[in-house]
């Protein structure tokens, strides 16, 4: 590779979720391209959790992200006046003295993992603070129904957003979606990135969690939920009503997530309790799975449960169990819906519902999962990020 910019991967989030295991990923990917790499986290805590986790990195090139007294003065006068560009402003500010941090006497690119929407818009007062030659990972990317959600107008946010400064290098969108419609609107330099397989075997010499399901009288199929128990992106009462239309020797229905009493109703989560005790082939362990756990919840399953009613996005739990040839269950007319329909898997929620017997009657096709392995593959990333970081060969 032709290339001598050090290219510093910024993570703005507590490294909770998959936002440590992505962060890994992409370090991994752009080395491999031979690339310098720095890293910019949330916190210290961060900073000490990642260079536990990337042993191949200098202590020296893992930074978080600092303050100032000037910048700690806008979020106090913010918290009262409450205006989105000095929001932005103070978020700019804040990556320029991080970014310094490092001392880089040359010039490089600062690549913002899931950078935050809000931050797109409302940079008249904080251009002035926007580095040169940002690549940007946006996770979530415009969706008009998000967008008004916010209180943004969509026009004006996608004509005359940060995305079409000079500032910008390149954007990469995990919806494809969102990549063909910015692309179409004149915003040429973005790219439709796949979304990784972080799916690693489980190496943990010992887990409670797989042991206690492994004990659980489950039925020879198994339709998996993972993650948090709420009424909020997830629908964990769907699968439990899902779960009544099956008797306990056909199917067993598994959840397994920490539950988030707050994102529930009072009469959801009475009505979550009621179903929880009364149905037989309904089986809910209320710990949160770590990712290396997840390996061995799919190897238990055959059938993910991913219906995100208010998350029009991706997921990267179903890149994961497709990958391991499992079949999904997704919520109709969704991006979800779209992908799985691409390569012929799985079956939408609504479907279900109206008929039960084809869960028992739905088969996953090698060959179809294979194509699926090689658009999400390591090789399909690499070269998005070499067009996107403009590397020479």
């Amino acid at each position: 590779m032709n290339f001598s910019k050090p290219v510093v991967l910024i993570d703005s989030f507590k490294l909770e979720g998959h936002h440590e295991g992505y962060l890994e990923y992409y370090y991994n990917q752009l080395s491999r391209l031979g690339l310098e790499i720095k890293i910019l986290v949330a916190d210290s805590k961060d900073a000490d959790r990642i260079a536990r986790r990337i042993m191949s990195i200098d202590d020296k090139s893992i930074k978080y992200f600092k303050s100032h007294f000037a910048i700690s003065f806008l979020t106090k006068l913010n918290a009262w006046i409450r205006l989105q560009s000095i929001e932005s402003l103070i978020f700019w500010l804040r990556l320029n003295l991080s970014l310094r941090q490092f001392k880089i006497n040359k010039p490089y690119i600062p690549f913002i993992l899931w950078f935050p929407l809000k931050y797109a818009n409302n940079t008249q007062l904080s251009h002035w603070a926007i580095p040169q030659d940002i690549v940007i990972l946006d996770g979530l990317s415009i969706n008009p129904t998000l967008v008004e959600n916010m209180g943004f107008d969509v026009n004006f946010t996608v004509n005359n957003s940060l995305y079409r400064s000079s500032s910008i290098k390149s954007i990469l969108l995990l919806n494809e979606e969102a990549c063909r419609y910015y692309q179409s609107i004149g915003i040429t330099n973005c790219y439709w990135l796949p979304e990784a397989i972080l799916l690693k075997k489980n190496e943990l010499q010992h887990s409670w969690l797989i042991n206690e399901i492994k004990e659980l009288p489950l039925a020879r199929n198994v339709v998996l939920y993972v993650g948090g128990l709420s009424q909020r992106k997830k629908e964990i009462l769907g699968f439990c009503r899902l779960a009544s239309k099956y008797s306990e020797d056909s199917v067993s229905f598994l959840a397994v997530g920490s539950l988030y009493r707050d994102h529930f109703t009072d009469e959801e989560f009475n009505q979550y309790l009621e179903l929880k005790n009364t149905i037989s082939n309904l089986f809910i362990i209320e710990k949160r799975a770590c990712d290396e756990e997840l390996y061995d919840l799919l190897e238990l399953s055959n059938t993910v449960f991913l219906v995100y009613p208010n998350h029009p996005y991706s997921s990267s739990f179903m890149t994961m169990a497709i990958s391991a040839g499992r079949s999904v269950i997704v919520k109709g007319d969704s991006l979800m819906a779209r992908r799985a329909g691409k390569y012929g898997i799985g079956i939408t929620y609504e479907e279900l519902m109206s008929n039960p017997d084809i869960l028992l009657m739905d088969r996953v096709e090698e060959d179809k999962i294979e194509l699926f392995r090689h658009d999400h593959s390591d090789e399909v990333i690499q070269n998005t990020l070499t067009r996107a970081f403009g590397l020479r060969t």
